[in-house]
């Protein structure tokens, strides 16, 4: 019974991996059309670039994270530590797209949204360090 689980969460992570990694591709798809095809490269466009091509690409980056963290699941003590980091990525990946929509092009304003992403990087790879240990 237990290898059924051990089965059924591989199979889930594969399927958030590979749903995370379809939104990177369409995300790098998106970036190639704007930048390169419809030549859309002024700061007039950061709210098409926000929506179209920086959410879609941190979002599949935190599913194709938590789909290999799903699949390899060993140790509850990571828990926390993932739903922390992934709370924080979210907070980025929001606060980040509503300054790019707005036009702020202001560097001050993504200061503490670039020290929360770093935060929940770390909180992710020691969630991910505590997962394989034992």
């Amino acid at each position: 019974m237990k290898a059924r689980g051990v089965k059924a969460r591989r199979i889930v992570g594969l399927l958030l991996g590979g749903i995370g990694l379809l939104l990177i591709i369409v995300s790098a798809y998106y970036f190639h059309r704007l930048m390169f095809i419809l030549g859309l490269r002024s700061s007039a466009y950061l709210d098409v670039y926000a929506s179209s091509v920086v959410a879609p690409m941190l979002i599949g980056v935190l599913i194709v994270a938590n789909g290999i963290f799903v699949a390899s699941y060993r140790r509850r003590a990571a828990i926390p530590l993932y739903v922390l980091g992934d709370a924080a990525w979210i907070y980025f990946v929001t606060t980040v797209q509503r300054l790019m929509i707005g036009g702020v092009l202001e560097i001050e304003q993504y200061f503490l949204p670039s020290i929360i992403f770093f935060a929940s990087v770390i909180l992710l790879l020691i969630g991910a360090l505590v997962n394989s240990t034992g």
